[in-house]
């Protein structure tokens, strides 16, 4: 009995106490709420917020700041891809370009079909020199949606380069490569 005793003390003490006190009926009026704990504040936070929270930061500039928000959603939902591509982008902000390619890939796999997640990808193995990739990745935004002007601008950025020419207006423009080669 004593160590029973000592479990239920451990317990309470690690849980902050008991959240209801005689007399109260969580749910009913009249009773005083629940005590929320740290814990359990944290895990009542939404997606929605998790999300909302990451953004801000990403949008004044930290981004490792607004890793640690999308991890936490992707703690709570690995299968979210739009916090996986929201946590590539910072990623990639932060000059990780391996690690923000991983998340997109991650994206991807969930939604197969998110063009602005090929993109982001295809932008990024460009930082990397990974040329012959990247086009591959606007080709499929493209396929996903033609009038992309993101992927439209990659593929012009590669008809810049030196011998890419025709194979990157080919796949903008199987008809029209004259019109990406400035002719």
């Amino acid at each position: 009995i004593p160590v029973c005793l000592l479990l239920i003390i451990i317990t309470f003490s690690i849980l902050g106490g008991c959240p209801v006190t005689k007399n109260e009926v969580p749910g009913e009026t009249g009773g005083s709420p629940e005590p929320v704990t740290a814990i359990q504040r944290d895990n009542q936070t939404s997606h929605e917020e998790l999300l909302k929270k990451g953004d801000d930061l990403f949008e004044v500039g930290k981004y490792e700041e607004a890793v640690r928000f999308y991890d936490k959603q992707l703690a709570k939902n690995p299968g979210d891809s739009n916090a996986w591509k929201k946590r590539g982008a910072a990623q990639s902000k932060l000059g990780n370009n391996i690690d923000a390619i991983k998340c997109y890939e991650k994206a991807i796999s969930l939604s197969t079909e998110d063009a602005e997640a090929w993109n982001y990808k295809g932008a990024a193995l460009e930082k990397l020199g990974k040329d012959d990739e990247a086009v591959k990745c606007f080709e499929k935004v493209l396929s996903i949606d033609p009038e992309n002007t993101d992927a439209l601008n990659g593929m012009g950025r590669q008809a810049e380069k030196p011998g890419k020419e025709d194979e990157a207006a080919v796949a903008v423009d199987p008809g029209n490569k004259e019109v990406w080669r400035g002719k």
